[in-house]
């Protein structure tokens, strides 16, 4: 059977995408796939604490506590595990889309990290349900810890 050119140039492009995909395919899906862990928590009863055997206690204070979103926000992300080589942050509306906010994180001493941010304009309000994104990398493997923050005490 002969192909045409550009019926054999488009059966080259898709065999070799097809083995790229086949070569490539285990490192993705490898050990740099995050483990997650949900955790529901309210910022006012200061409850924001996974205690994930992997990575030890880790623990979100946010000040002010309500999440206001006309005032800057301080976030202290603290840890008692030495192998934690990063931690990234953003936060997300859950049942509304305002968009991502990323949080730069700086460590201020060991085990201890924040970042000061302000929250999109809610016409919920206080109602209004965030979702903190924790990346948490260690050299064994990377871990997203999503704290859900809800207001209602």
């Amino acid at each position: 059977m002969k192909l045409s050119p550009p019926k054999a140039m488009v059966t080259i492009i898709s065999l070799a995408c097809l083995l790229m995909l086949l070569i490539y395919l285990p490192t993705m899906l490898g050990s740099n796939t995050p483990i997650t862990e949900y955790i529901y928590c309210s910022p006012q009863q200061n409850n924001c604490i996974s205690q994930q055997s992997p990575l030890g206690d880790l623990k979100m204070q946010i000040t002010p506590a309500d999440l206001p979103y006309d005032q800057p926000i301080e976030i202290v992300i603290s840890n008692n595990n030495p192998n934690i080589q990063q931690i990234s942050l953003q936060l997300k509306g859950r049942d509304m889309e305002m968009g991502l906010l990323p949080v730069m994180l700086t460590s201020i001493q060991s085990g201890t990290y924040s970042g000061t941010t302000g929250l999109s304009y809610c016409t919920l309000g206080d109602k209004m349900v965030w979702l903190a994104e924790l990346t948490v990398v260690t050299p064994q493997s990377n871990y997203r810890l999503i704290f859900e923050l809800n207001n209602e005490v």
